[in-house]
């Protein structure tokens, strides 16, 4: 299935792709399949990844960037819950609604999420792995 343009993306979506760049002239995002749909700023790049909590646990979702990552998205069922570094009180409200809709999944709080271990899922002949850890 060949993955196009869209206004937001979804958890579904990096299964048919790892990786999609935001242009902002479109507002739009862009499946990212080689070198040559990767713009000038890696930052534009929201890229699937794999998150270990201080407890061991995994969470799916994905990374904005490939270098001092401030912004990711945790996924649960078909949404995305946004946390970034530099919004932490609404970080903060989705972080809970994400761990209210995961219900008794786990014993996680906000407290004791943090900091998140990740890895890529991004790795195939022409890009690589990469992994760091995400603090708020």
């Amino acid at each position: 299935m060949e993955a196009k343009a869209k206004n937001n993306i979804v958890p579904g979506d990096f299964s048919a792709c790892a990786a999609w760049r935001y242009e902002e002239d479109s507002d739009l995002y862009y499946p990212v399949r080689g070198e040559d749909d990767i713009s000038e700023s890696l930052r534009d790049l929201s890229i699937r990844a794999v998150f270990t909590t201080p407890s061991g646990e995994k969470l799916d979702g994905y990374v904005v960037g490939t270098e001092r990552i401030f912004s990711i998205g945790l996924f649960w069922g078909e949404r995305t819950y946004h946390i970034n570094k530099n919004l932490s009180g609404l970080s903060k409200e989705q972080v809970d609604e994400y761990l209210s809709q995961r219900g008794g999944a786990s014993d996680l709080q906000y407290e004791s999420m943090f900091p998140l271990h990740f890895q890529s899922r991004w790795g195939d002949d022409t890009f690589v792995d990469f992994s760091g850890v995400f603090e708020m």
